[in-house]
């Protein structure tokens, strides 16, 4: 006869424990007769179970089973809490092929296994200390329903901690991405840890710990960075007056935020905002790059609306007149002819060097003209050449002073990816090729220190086969796709061929597709953005 034989077990709340302030400090060594759940809040120190130490995390519930025994050594405050919680754990076992009245061994028997890991640390942390909290206050009452919701609110502790354990990494990562994205949508609202951390579902102080550890400072000090850009933005375009500002940028009090900015940028907001009062045009996109991180605002300058996209959305409203994309020596000339067709004056004229000198004796009629050596110089002499034209020592230096900060926390990031390899490719019509743009290998393999898969000068193309891919095999690839219509079909054919989608990189999902801009311009603010790329792309895998 075939059985069928239910195990069950049942959990049931014994004794709740419950220490406040100094009284912390006073368990010292605890024989475990139950079950034993340990939370201390707002204090430090360790915990040790039989072999086992840990120091108190502040979002973690410890275990401690029957037959055993726990030390806590704490130091505590005024504010210092301790709940330790005992239960019991009952095994039933129910055989179908029995009459109900005859079920053999169908009573509870005590189960002293071992239900936990030792530590568990939780996402939602406060939810969890919220039960403790309802159940110490329905102690205080002697009915028989209270006691059924002691129990109740119990096994929900029970479920949020075992279930909270399971929780991957990958998920909380995403949600400290999606916190970091949120500040930069809603940083005029009245935003705080506490509703931060409510908004990601986390413990105040483990996103506290999360956010320092993805992005290197403290999540409040990154608001602040996001505003204050917000409010530099806007008063380089003149969008209204102070108070209207600091209210769009999240602060309630004009004169606290003229503090703050005075702090941040060594200068107050009216004298930031007359600085920015003059008419600046471009002949490269490039130059773009420099004036967004000094918060400057040409009025005539490259533009294009997908290629790049980003300088649309940041300087698209301020652009009166739009010069055409390109370096061609026809192009150029064709820029020159609509600025002298404005009729406008220009307080100086940002020119690359490969302009000749009947072209810069044109625009030397309509306003001052500074050439500036983009080709052969290191990136920073260029952008410093920029900022002294333009009387913005302090806004480079704090500016270059944040981006290396910024490399050298993502290089430490990075360093435990330094022995896998990195290829670049690059698809143009019907052509597959390796090629490491200059930039994009300065930034990868010289600021950052990842290893190329193969070592290749920046300014040659090698077409490569699948086939050769495959001797390859680099742990990640990089690929940026040219949009027409043949290179997107050779693309596609790639993406079928069985020698691809056997490389290391395809399997693991460590291809990764590129946008032109940032990784095909060399200017201070697409190297930044492309270390932001890299950190996702390199690390989004393996949180």
């Amino acid at each position: 006869m075939n059985r069928n034989v239910t195990r069950l077990l049942l959990h049931r709340v014994k004794q709740i424990h419950h220490y406040q302030g100094s009284s912390c400090t006073r368990i010292g060594r605890r024989l475990t007769g139950r079950h034993h759940l340990i939370v201390a809040l707002q204090t430090e120190g360790t915990i040790a179970m039989d072999d086992k130490h840990f120091a108190i995390n502040p979002d973690a519930f410890y275990y401690c089973p029957p037959d055993s025994n726990f030390v806590l050594a704490l130091t505590a405050r005024a504010e210092s809490a301790l709940f330790i919680i005992e239960f019991d754990t009952y095994l039933i076992i129910e055989d179908e092929s029995y009459p109900t009245d005859s079920l053999p061994h169908s009573g509870p028997t005590a189960d002293r296994a071992a239900l936990l890991p030792p530590e568990t640390r939780l996402y939602a942390f406060d939810q969890a200390i919220g039960f403790c909290h309802a159940m110490l206050e329905l102690r205080q009452h002697s009915s028989t329903f209270d006691h059924l919701l002691i129990q109740s609110r119990f096994l929900e502790l029970l479920h949020l901690i075992a279930s909270g354990q399971q929780r991957p990494e990958e998920e909380v990562t995403d949600r400290i991405e999606r916190s970091s994205d949120y500040m930069q949508e809603a940083y005029a609202e009245q935003l705080s840890i506490v509703s931060l951390a409510r908004q990601a579902n986390i413990s105040p102080k483990y996103y506290m710990e999360l956010f320092r550890r993805r992005f290197g400072m403290g999540a409040m000090q990154y608001l602040s960075s996001i505003r204050m850009e917000a409010a530099k933005r806007m008063l380089a375009r003149r969008s209204g007056k102070l108070k209207e500002v600091a209210r769009a940028c999240g602060y309630n009090d004009e004169f606290y935020f003229s503090r703050r900015f005075k702090l941040d940028t060594g200068t107050t907001p009216a004298l930031f905002m007359r600085s920015r009062s003059r008419n600046i045009a471009v002949l490269d996109s490039v130059f773009l790059g420099m004036l967004a991180p000094l918060h400057y605002f040409p009025i005539a300058a490259p533009m294009h609306p997908v290629w790049r996209t980003r300088y649309e959305v940041m300087f698209g409203d301020h652009v009166q007149v739009r010069l055409s994309v390109g370096r061609s020596p026809g192009l150029i000339s064709d820029n020159i002819k609509a600025l002298l067709e404005t009729g406008l004056r220009f307080d100086v004229i940002f020119c690359p060097d490969w302009m000749d000198k009947q072209q810069l004796a044109l625009l030397e009629r309509i306003g001052r003209t500074v050439v500036i050596n983009l080709e052969q110089l290191p990136w920073r002499e260029p952008f410093e050449q920029v900022a002294a034209c333009l009387g913005a020592e302090n806004e480079i230096n704090h500016w270059l002073q944040q981006y290396d900060k910024r490399v050298q926390y993502a290089s430490r990031k990075l360093a435990v990816y330094r022995s896998r390899s990195l290829l670049f490719l690059l698809v143009e019509g019907s052509r597959i090729m390796i090629h490491y743009d200059r930039t994009a290998a300065d930034m990868l393999f010289c600021e950052l220190g990842l290893q190329p898969a193969v070592v290749l000068p920046t300014e040659i193309k090698q077409p490569v086969t699948a086939i050769e891919l495959a001797a390859i095999n680099p742990d990640y690839l990089f690929v940026l796709v040219y949009q027409d219509e043949e290179t997107m079909r050779t693309w596609q054919q790639l993406q079928t061929v069985e020698d691809w989608l056997e490389l290391t990189a395809v399997r693991s999902n460590r291809c990764k597709s590129l946008a032109s801009f940032p990784w095909r311009e060399d200017s201070p603010l697409s190297r930044l953005l492309i270390v932001e790329d890299v950190l996702k792309l390199i690390t989004e895998d393996c949180p």
